[in-house]
């Protein structure tokens, strides 16, 4: 009986703490170029919670982070290295701000 009561208490725990997000890539490409500026053959646009996180497209073909928390992970995963800290940022006049 107590293991049942326990299994409830988790569960309900579980869902009261968890929280919807939804994540969404969009892709768009063009099956020749079309010469126009501004227009890409590809374009890779990514999505959290209806907020633009990345960006990709064909010319450029690096993925840009849109958002701070993004950039840190990319630096992280693309040198192997930590990220700096904000703090650390901070002190010596590099912070960078994000528009949306």
């Amino acid at each position: 009986m107590s293991l049942r009561v326990l299994l409830v208490l988790v569960g309900t725990a579980m869902t009261v703490y968890s929280e919807k997000h939804s994540l969404t890539y969009i892709y768009t490409a063009y099956s020749k170029p079309v010469g126009l500026p501004g227009i890409h053959e590809f374009t890779a646009m990514g999505l959290l919670d209806n907020r633009m996180i990345d960006y990709f497209d064909s010319d450029n073909q690096e993925k840009v982070p849109k958002q701070d928390w993004m950039k840190k992970h990319l630096l992280k995963k693309s040198t192997g290295k930590k990220a700096p800290s904000p703090e650390r940022a901070s002190s010596n006049g590099s912070r960078s701000t994000s528009t949306y």
